[in-house]
């Protein structure tokens, strides 16, 4: 097989395989927006959570 057919395999390939996670994305974003509100009111109180169990971790 030749160097030209081998690139152009795996590049489609890679661009099949991107088509699949954004996809998968669209999907987990959609389940997200479906399952409710979520328990913090701004994006500060979610930083100030990620701190909380970055330090309990640590």
């Amino acid at each position: 097989m030749a160097s030209v057919e081998k690139l152009s395999i795996a590049l489609t390939h890679k661009e099949a395989l991107q088509d699949q996670e954004i996809r998968e994305l669209h999907r987990l974003w959609h389940e997200g927006l479906e399952s409710g509100g979520g328990r913090y009111k701004s994006l500060e109180e979610i930083k100030q959570a990620a701190r909380k169990r970055q330090v309990v971790h640590a």
